[in-house]
């Protein structure tokens, strides 16, 4: 009698944790030239049910420290727990709550960028200069999470140089590809996304990070091409307004009289 009880307690954990859904999960680092950089996970959840629940994360985004609550409903706990060797997010949902709610989540995470490993006889696999973002995500859960999106923002005075990995590849039916390069407040960075993610289902990219030399050589050949056609333009106006005008022959009129 005892074991059935088990039985059917674990089975209906197992149909609530089924029912949940992720409908959105998107996650912004925010990356340190120096120090630990900053992690924010924003996530709705549908079909919430009192209890806990775990949230997966790239592994390189395990907290490097207290991982802090910014915004959700009262009575929602969480901490970071560590589950087969991946990080977890782990929330604690009251009774009571609301079957649809938000949670927002920040900690410090470090390591974001790192070096490449050296090859054979001490040899580097890239350039003097250049690291490596790889974030990769798995599902690790059995709810579906509907849209997955990650956003890593690089320090100011580096820039994307090749996007080395992306999976899975772009299906013809997506808009939107795997990676996409882009720029917040005025400092690059890149974007993975992927929707439909289920149990056991990746997402990943792998970026070659370079520091940003391209801003003042540009602005300098940019001012001296404009200060060479701005010249250039001067001496044709000033050339054209001394030159003297050609003489224009007045138009001769035959004067015709009237005759009676």
């Amino acid at each position: 009698m005892n074991r059935l009880a088990i039985f059917v307690s674990l089975a209906a954990a197992c149909a609530c944790a089924h029912a949940v859904t992720v409908p959105t999960y998107v996650t912004r680092v925010d990356v340190a030239a120096e120090g630990q950089s900053q992690a924010v996970v924003q996530l709705t959840i549908a079909e919430a049910n009192a209890g806990p629940l775990l949230v997966p994360l790239a592994p390189s985004l395990k907290p490097a420290g207290p991982v802090r609550i910014d915004s959700a409903p009262a009575g929602v706990r969480l901490k970071s727990v560590t589950i087969a060797d991946r990080p977890h997010l782990e929330l604690a949902l009251p009774e009571g709550v609301d079957k649809s709610l938000a949670v927002t989540a920040s900690f410090p995470v470090k390591d974001v960028l790192a070096a490449p490993k050296a090859k054979a006889q001490g040899r580097r696999s890239l350039p003097e200069g250049s690291t490596l973002l790889d974030h990769a995500f798995v599902n690790t859960q059995p709810y579906t999470i509907g849209s997955y999106r990650a956003q890593i923002v690089l320090p100011e005075g580096s820039r994307v140089h090749e996007i080395r990995e992306q999976a899975p590849k772009t299906k013809r039916t997506e808009i939107e590809p795997r990676v996409a390069l882009n720029a917040t407040d005025g400092r690059q960075g890149a974007v993975l996304q992927l929707g439909d993610v289920r149990q056991g289902d990746r997402a990943s990219m792998s970026v070659e990070v370079i520091p940003d030399t391209r801003g003042w050589s540009w602005l300098i050949v940019g001012l001296v091409l404009s200060a060479g056609y701005l010249i250039g333009f001067r001496d044709l106006v000033s050339k054209a307004a001394t030159a003297p005008l050609p003489a224009v022959d007045k138009p001769q009129f035959e004067s015709k009289e009237r005759h009676s």
